[in-house]
């Protein structure tokens, strides 16, 4: 006979092994096209072991185009950049418009670091958007800080701080997915 107590357990245990079934499952989420994994040749730093070895990098097909600097903004403003680096004179997050750039302030550190992300706070949009918008966000960032390009005349943080909020809603899915996950 079983005493009550272990009638539990086993009822406890039953109902556990039960919940656990099928979470293998599930498919994995879908990839958005066009996106890549962290460009080759994209170093963080200077340093390195041995000899020292020279990488091609990445160059940005957008580099000084207005209408993807414009298109940049527009990307800026609706995937809640905004949010942490304001107008780009930053806050939560680093300054875009100051010379000093804590991964590099050259097209691929800036693709890198949106794509991977950073510690303490920058999240990775792997996945998320494709290689082209995260080009046209490259030339924006780098307009706004001086560094190619003209930036758009109404880059103040206000205007973008206000429309990020506003434009969150139009974006797609699984971004408004991603954001929520991340900012809970």
């Amino acid at each position: 006979m079983m005493t009550a107590t272990l009638r539990r357990s086993v009822c406890c245990l039953a109902v556990i092994a039960i919940a656990g079934c099928g979470k293998g499952d599930q498919p994995p989420a879908p990839k958005v096209p066009g996106t890549q994994a962290s460009p080759a040749g994209v170093p963080m730093t200077d340093l390195q072991p041995g000899e020292l070895v020279q990488v091609t990098k990445l160059s940005n097909p957008y580099a000084g185009d207005v209408t993807a600097i414009a298109e940049g903004q527009k990307l800026f403003s609706r995937f809640g950049c905004a949010g942490c680096h304001a107008g780009g004179g930053g806050g939560m997050g680093p300054p875009l418009i100051d010379k000093t750039w804590i991964y590099g302030s050259d097209a691929s550190n800036i693709f890198a670091t949106i794509v991977e992300g950073r510690p303490n706070g920058m999240p990775s949009f792997a996945g998320k958007v494709s290689s082209q918008q995260v080009w046209q966000l490259v030339s924006f960032v780098r307009a706004i800080g001086g560094l190619e390009g003209k930036a758009p005349t109404d880059t103040d943080a206000n205007t973008l701080q206000e429309s990020a909020s506003a434009n969150l809603e139009s974006a797609p899915a699984s971004l408004q997915d991603y954001y929520k996950a991340v900012s809970q």
